[in-house]
């Protein structure tokens, strides 16, 4: 049943792409690669943004992708899926929503809403709901970023964690961020941290590159992301 609606998601989605997308690049990307945190700004209204790249972890490659569909400029339905390789699983598909809370000059607020969908018995079995606040004070370069919110894990058993992240940027050129990032996520059992550092960079006005090394502290491993995002639409 589940699988079935994940099908008509994805052709739903596909649609949304074919009757809104042209070969023309039509905005600013919105991406929330590479950091652990998304960002509380949403993809344009009218167009559809693709964010793509590879990950190592653990000695093992994956290729995350993630489609975002900017509806109003205050809804973005979003269908990810992750390819892991060698060996070779999944993909794992996830299904979900950004929500725009408020957005001023300096201070924006949004909520995300996302669930994996279980494709087969490797699959995650999760779902997450987090607000996000990004911060940018007047007359600096700099910028902030925290997500708050609730995991819910049903796989042997109905367990929450509490994911939060706190992600520190600075702009040394127009077309430049550089960034530090905190994450955690805290259970009954114990407490999950990593940190991270990286960079983006806009390639085109509609298109990003990225790229981050950070560290699992519990597990002891490192981990890199590299990867870009392009917008689409009329």
């Amino acid at each position: 049943m589940l699988a079935r609606m994940g099908g008509i998601l994805i052709r739903a989605l596909t649609l949304a792409v074919l009757l809104m997308a042209s070969p023309v690049l039509a905005a600013p990307p919105a991406a929330d690669r590479p950091t652990e945190s998304a960002t509380a700004s949403l993809v344009a209204a009218g167009t559809v943004e693709l964010e793509s790249g590879i990950s190592w972890r653990s000695e093992r490659f994956s290729f995350p992708f993630l489609l975002k569909v900017g509806l109003g400029g205050v809804l973005e339905p979003r269908l990810g899926f992750d390819v892991k390789g060698a060996p070779f699983s999944g993909p794992d598909l996830s299904v979900g929503f950004k929500l725009r809370g408020f957005r001023t000059k300096h201070v924006a607020l949004s909520f995300l809403a996302a669930s994996a969908l279980p494709m087969n018995e490797d699959s995650p079995s999760m779902a997450t709901l987090r607000v996000l606040v990004d911060v940018t004070p007047e007359k600096l370069p700099i910028y902030f970023g925290l997500n708050l919110g609730v995991n819910a894990d049903w796989g042997d058993a109905l367990a929450f964690s509490v994911p939060i992240s706190l992600v520190v940027g600075w702009n040394p050129a127009p077309r430049i961020a550089v960034f530090l990032e905190g994450a955690m996520t805290v259970t009954d059992r114990a407490e999950g941290w990593i940190v991270d550092m990286g960079l983006g960079y806009l390639l085109t006005p509609r298109c990003s590159v990225d790229l981050n090394i950070g560290w699992d502290i519990p597990q002891s491993v490192p981990f890199v992301n590299a990867g870009l995002t392009l917008n689409f639409g009329r």
